[in-house]
C-alpha cells in the first residue's frame, strides 16, 4: 500500500518454530530498510503512506475515517489494481508502525534543560470514554503502596489579615471613591453645568463606608501601629475632609493586604529575605530588590523616606509572613531525591514525563480533603472562576500538560474524572528534583497554598502566578497571584511566554475528536506521537530563529 496505489507481490516466510499448533504463525523479512512496514505478512505499507497520516493529523484535525475517504479516492483517479483498506485496517496497521518508532528524547527543551526552572501547565479536555478506562491508568496523583505518610496539617488563618471582618471592612473602605463625599458634576449638551446627585442607595453605601473606618483604623493599629497611620494618612476621615487623594500604590497595597489569599502568596521565601535584606538596611537599593513583592516596592521607591509608619509595616509583613512558613513547615519533611523507582510503562500509566519518578508522593494523612476530587467546582469565596467542565459526553476528565516557556511539552498525564490542583502538585512533587522558581497555572491562586501546605520546605521559594489569559477571570483574587503584576518589576518575568500552554493546547484540540473514540491504549499512544512531533517542530523552529 503506497500513497497513490498498491501494487501485488510476493513474500518469502518461514513457519515460526516458537508456536504450537494450529496457532503456528509464520515469519517474514524485516522490510524497513526498503522504507515499507510489514504488518501482518499480508499487507504492506509503505513508511511514506504512515508517515503521511502522521504528518496530517499533527497538521491539522484529521481523524482516521477522513484521511480514509482521502486515500481511498487517491486510489481511485490513478486506477489501483487494489482498493485501500478499510478505516480499521489502516488505524490497527498505524499504531502497530508508530509503536515500533522511536519517539523518546524529545520532551526537552534545549534551552531550558531537563528541568525548567519557569514552567506552565494546564488541563485540556482531551479525554476517551469512560467505558474504555483501564485500572492500569496511574496518573500522579495515586500514592504508592511505598509512599511515606506525612504530619502535615491544615494551617487556619493563612491570610495577611487574620480577621476576615477586618478585610472586608477594609476592601470595602478602599475600593470606595474616597472623593464620593463630595459633588460630582457633569456636562450636559449645551455645556451647562449640571449637579449629579447620586442615588439614595448610593448615599447609604457611603455612609456605611465612612463608618467603618474609625474600626478599620482601630484593628490596624491593633495589629500594626505603622499599617493603620497609612491607613489614616491616605484613607482616613481627615484625609477624605482634606479631599486627598491617595497614590495608586499605597491603594494596590492596602488591596493587597485585604486578600483572601494565604501570606506565602504575597511572600514566599524569597520574597521574606529580600524583606530582612532591606530591614537591615533600608534604603532604594535594598527596596528595589524586593520583586517578589510588588506592591510593597512600589510603595518603597515611590517614598524619598522612609517614615516609622512605613518600616513599622515592613517590620510587622516580615514576622506575620515568617510565622505562617515557620506553622507550615513543622508537618513538612526534606524532599527524598536518592529513591530508586522502577518507571512504569506510560503506554499503560497515561502518565509520560521526560523526568523519571524519583520520589513517591506522599499519604496526607492529616489532610481531610487530600484526595477530593475538585471538578465543576468554583474556588468559593476567595476565586470567582471555575475549573473547566470535563467528562462530556461520558468521557474522562482529559490531560494536563506541563510546558516551558518556549511552548515544549514536558510531559503529560490524562485524568480519569477532573482536573485539580492535586495533578500539578503531584507531577511536580514526584519528579522535579528542586522545585520550579516560577510556576504559571489557571488556578495559581489556589495551587500556591495547596503546595505549601503539603511540601513547604519544596516548594518555599516558588512563585505561583496566573497567566495574563486567565487572569480576566479572577475577578476575587489579589494581584499578587497575577503575572502581569510582577512583569512591572522583574525583567525576567516580563520576558516569558506566559500563555505558552495555551498555545499548546490549542494544538492538541486537533485530536480531540479523534481521542474521544479511542480506547486507553490508542488514545494514549495517539497524544504522545502528537507531542513528539509537536515538540521537534518547534525545536527546529526555535533553532532558526
Amino acid at each position: 500500500m503506497g500513497l497513490t496505489n498498491a501494487l501485488q507481490t510476493k513474500l518469502e516466510v518461514q513457519t515460526c518454530v516458537q508456536c504450537i499448533g494450529r496457532w503456528r504463525q509464520r515469519i517474514g523479512p524485516d522490510l524497513r530498510e526498503s522504507g515499507i512496514f510489514n504488518y501482518n505478512n499480508q499487507l504492506l505499507f509503505t513508511h511514506e503512506l504512515l508517515d503521511d497520516y502522521t504528518s496530517c493529523y499533527t497538521t491539522s484535525e484529521t481523524p482516521f475515517t477522513a484521511w480514509v475517504k482521502v486515500v481511498s479516492r487517491r486510489y481511485e483517479e490513478n486506477r489501483s489494481p487494489m482498493p485501500f483498506v478499510s478505516e480499521q485496517v489502516l488505524r490497527a496497521a498505524w499504531f502497530a508502525y508508530v509503536n515500533l518508532q522511536d519517539f523518546s528524547k524529545d520532551m526537552t527543551c534545549p534551552t531550558c534543560g531537563e528541568a525548567p526552572k519557569d514552567v506552565i501547565w494546564d488541563g485540556v479536555s482531551v479525554g476517551f470514554s469512560r467505558k474504555h478506562l483501564l485500572d492500569t491508568l496511574h496518573p500522579p496523583t495515586i500514592s504508592d503502596k511505598a509512599a511515606p505518610q506525612s504530619r502535615a496539617q491544615y494551617v487556619a488563618k493563612q491570610q495577611i489579615i487574620p480577621d476576615i471582618s477586618l478585610r472586608r471592612a477594609l476592601r470595602k473602605v478602599i475600593k470606595g471613591d474616597t472623593s464620593s463625599s463630595r459633588l460630582t458634576y457633569d456636562s450636559d449638551e449645551d455645556d451647562q453645568v449640571q449637579q449629579v446627585w447620586r442615588s439614595e442607595a448610593a448615599k447609604k453605601q457611603e455612609i456605611s463606608r465612612l463608618e467603618s473606618i474609625p474600626g478599620v483604623a482601630a484593628g490596624l493599629a491593633h495589629l500594626a501601629p505603622g499599617m493603620s497611620a497609612l491607613f489614616q494618612e491616605f484613607f482616613g476621615l481627615a484625609a477624605i475632609e482634606s479631599r486627598v487623594i491617595p497614590p495608586a500604590q499605597y491603594k494596590k497595597l492596602f488591596i493587597q493586604l485585604a486578600s483572601e489569599e494565604s501570606v506565602v502568596q504575597t511572600f514566599n521565601r524569597s520574597a521574606l529575605s529580600q524583606l530582612k535584606e532591606f530591614l537591615l538596611n533600608p534604603s532604594h537599593h535594598t527596596a528595589s530588590k524586593l520583586v517578589d513583592c510588588p506592591a510593597l516596592r512600589q510603595v518603597l521607591q515611590a517614598e524619598d523616606q522612609y517614615s516609622e509608619a512605613i518600616l513599622d509595616l515592613c517590620l510587622w509583613l516580615h514576622k506575620r509572613g515568617s510565622d505562617i512558613h515557620k506553622q507550615l513547615l513543622q508537618g513538612s519533611t526534606p524532599a527524598a531525591t536518592n529513591l530508586k523507582i522502577e518507571d512504569e510503562d506510560w503506554r499503560k500509566t497515561g502518565c509520560c514525563y521526560s523526568m523519571p519518578k524519583i520520589r513517591h508522593r506522599p499519604i496526607y494523612t492529616h489532610l481531610q480533603y487530600d484526595k477530593q476530587v475538585e471538578t465543576g467546582n468554583n474556588r468559593g469565596a476567595k476565586c470567582s472562576k471555575y475549573y473547566n467542565t470535563y467528562g462530556e459526553r461520558k468521557l474522562t476528565g482529559g490531560l494536563v500538560a506541563a510546558w516551558c516557556t518556549h511552548s515544549i511539552c514536558y510531559g503529560f498525564h490524562f485524568i480519569p474524572k477532573g482536573e485539580g490542583r492535586n495533578d500539578v502538585f503531584s507531577a511536580m512533587y514526584t519528579r522535579w528534583p528542586e522545585a520550579p522558581k516560577r510556576v504559571i497555572y489557571d488556578f495559581a491562586c489556589a495551587l500556591g497554598p495547596y503546595c505549601m501546605t503539603r511540601e513547604a520546605a519544596f516548594f518555599g521559594e516558588t512563585l505561583f502566578m496566573i497567566d495574563e489569559f486567565h487572569a480576566r477571570d479572577h475577578t476575587k483574587c489579589a494581584p499578587a497571584a497575577f503575572a502581569n503584576t510582577y512583569m512591572s518589576v522583574d525583567p525576567r518575568i516580563a520576558h516569558l511566554n506566559t500563555s505558552a500552554a495555551e498555545c499548546g493546547n490549542g494544538g492538541l484540540k486537533r485530536i480531540r475528536k479523534s481521542v474521544s473514540y479511542m480506547g486507553q491504549a490508542n488514545a494514549i499512544m495517539y497524544t504522545k506521537v502528537f507531542l513528539s512531533v509537536w515538540n521537534r517542530q518547534r525545536i527546529l523552529a526555535n533553532n532558526r530563529q
